[in-house]
């Protein structure tokens, strides 16, 4: 208000008169000496109009400080603070998940698969061979000893109905039969235990690859499973990745939508103050035009010149 006042005091010019002052001498008879005044009268309605800006000045600086009394910030909308409550919730989102990951991931890691061993369900060849062959062979051989007896009596007979009973040929006869039926026993009896012994062999290696190729499969489900493990762990991984991001995006999207309200009520609060401001600088701003209007010379009404001698 103080620079209000010297602003008016500035402007505004003499109101009374102006006076110009002169010394001269006489002539002729000695020095004499006179004083010239000439005064010059401001316009009448000039001056009042001066002099009533000037009133209206002190009332606009003599006006008290108003305060502005409203908010000039816009606080939190309540999206803003439901959204920074989400994201306090969102801390940590994830981390059971991840944690899974992590263990099912460190379980594969470690996994060793099942051993493929060449094994059989028998402890060893023998437990393959048929209990029965023995029995089979030794049935066979009284069979065939048997029918060599039958054979010997048969000799024994023709020979004694030829009266040649006890000869060499009844000597050659019985050992061709004898040996005859030793080649055949003999021959039986290895194609019985060769039997055996193949029919063993196959139990034995088909059992072995059957036990073999369960060990595969085994082995094979069991990298599968592992394998699976392996991609589950992964999957949860990002998952959990998926769940903190759209947690924390959902948070955002609040504080987004609650700025938008909060920039919408400060610039309503902004607006409120501008126009506070502008009613406060209203009479000031009316001033301002009057100075302006009357910054330039002020209009003289008329000249009057007195002179006095001394």
């Amino acid at each position: 208000m103080k620079m209000l006042k010297k602003s008016i005091y500035a402007l505004l010019p003499s109101l009374a008169f102006l006076t110009f002052r002169s010394k001269g001498g006489g002539g002729g008879g000695g020095p004499q000496n006179s004083t010239s005044v000439a005064r010059q009268d401001l316009d009448p309605d000039v001056k009042a109009k001066w002099l009533s800006m000037y009133g209206r000045a002190e009332d606009v600086a003599d006006r008290p400080y108003v305060p502005y009394g409203g908010n000039r910030i816009a606080g939190f909308d309540p999206l803003q603070t439901q959204g920074f409550g989400m994201y306090e919730s969102a801390v940590g989102t994830g981390a059971d998940a991840l944690a899974r990951a992590i263990s099912t991931a460190n379980t594969s890691a470690g996994y060793s698969p099942d051993s493929v061993n060449t094994r059989t369900m028998g402890s060893t060849f023998e437990d393959y061979l048929n209990p029965y062959t023995g029995e089979v062979i030794d049935t066979t051989m009284t069979d065939m000893e048997r029918q060599r007896q039958m054979a010997m009596g048969n000799i024994a007979g023709s020979a004694q109905a030829a009266n040649a009973f006890g000869g060499s040929r009844h000597g050659i006869a019985e050992a061709e039969t004898n040996r005859g039926f030793a080649d055949e026993m003999g021959q039986i009896s290895a194609q019985l235990r060769d039997r055996g012994f193949n029919t063993a062999m196959q139990g034995f290696m088909g059992d072995s690859a059957l036990m073999q190729a369960g060990d595969i499969a085994n082995q094979t489900a069991g990298l599968e499973a592992n394998q699976q493990q392996q991609s589950a762990a992964q999957l949860l991984a990002g998952l959990s990745g998926v769940e903190r991001d759209q947690a924390f995006g959902d948070a955002q999207m609040m504080v987004d939508l609650g700025a938008e309200q909060q920039g919408m009520s400060q610039a309503e609060l902004d607006l409120a103050y501008q126009q506070f401001t502008e009613e406060q600088d209203y009479p000031l701003r009316q001033l301002e035009t009057l100075m302006s209007a009357y910054g330039i010379s002020p209009q003289i009404s008329g000249t009057t010149t007195t002179t006095t001698k001394s």
